[in-house]
Order: structure tokens, then C-alpha cells, then sequence
């Protein structure tokens, strides 16, 4: 007999679960990077080393993680153009646990500055 009320699916366990959180969710290429963001949090400012980029967002290493959902102003320049300044807004969406490092989503990137990140991240042969 039914209670009538819809199934709790975030308690349900197996392999549907367990893809999801293991599964890839990222829709853009990513690559391995070695630069740094300038990321600014209300008054505070803080250097990030990035360890790997997309269009769709960056990975912040040894850093000490912020919650989620945190919102930052963030700075930096391209590899193709160290003289160019990108500035866009990014949010906090993923932390490792009890080790340092988060992931950042890009919000309201310039669609010109997703077309450079995607042609770095697919280097042609030369």
C-alpha cells in the first residue's frame, strides 16, 4: 500500500546513484593549465592557482575551499593573450572533502572568451 506521497530518490542506493555522482557532468572540454586567477569575495582578495580550465569553469588547487554556492569576482589572462584581462563571475560548485581545492563555474563569461578557451583546449596537430 502506497502512503500516496512521492519516493525520497535522494536516500534510494545503486547504480543509477551511484553513476550520477560518479558519472562526467561537464559539457566543455577541459585542459590542463598551470596560471593564476585573481578571485574576490566581498573585502577579501585571494590569489587561486588554477590546475585545469574550460569554458564552463576552472579547478582551484591547494586552496582552502569556500562553501558552496559562494559567489567571486575573478581576474586573469588567457595563455593565447597574457596581455588581455578576463573578468567574469563564478560560483562555487564543488569542494574536495576534507582536502584543499574547489571547482568554479563561470557566470555570464563573454561567449568570444568561451571561443578562445575551447580552441585552447583543442590544440590543432601541428
Amino acid at each position: 500500500m502506497s502512503s500516496g506521497r512521492p519516493k525520497d530518490r535522494r536516500r534510494q542506493k545503486g547504480p543509477v546513484k551511484k553513476e550520477r555522482r560518479s558519472g562526467e557532468r561537464r559539457s566543455e572540454d577541459r585542459f590542463a593549465v598551470d596560471l593564476w586567477v585573481e578571485a574576490e569575495e566581498g573585502e577579501a582578495l585571494y590569489f587561486q592557482r588554477v590546475g585545469n580550465l574550460s569554458a564552463g569553469g576552472c579547478s582551484f588547487l591547494q586552496t582552502v575551499p569556500h562553501p558552496l554556492g559562494t559567489k567571486v569576482s575573478l581576474r586573469f589572462t588567457l595563455p593565447d593573450d597574457p596581455a588581455n584581462e578576463v573578468s567574469c563571475a563564478g560560483e562555487i560548485v564543488s569542494a574536495r572533502g576534507n582536502s584543499l581545492g574547489m571547482g568554479v563555474r563561470f557566470l555570464a563569461l563573454a561567449d568570444h572568451v568561451k571561443d578562445r578557451i575551447r580552441k585552447l583546449a583543442k590544440p590543432t596537430d601541428a
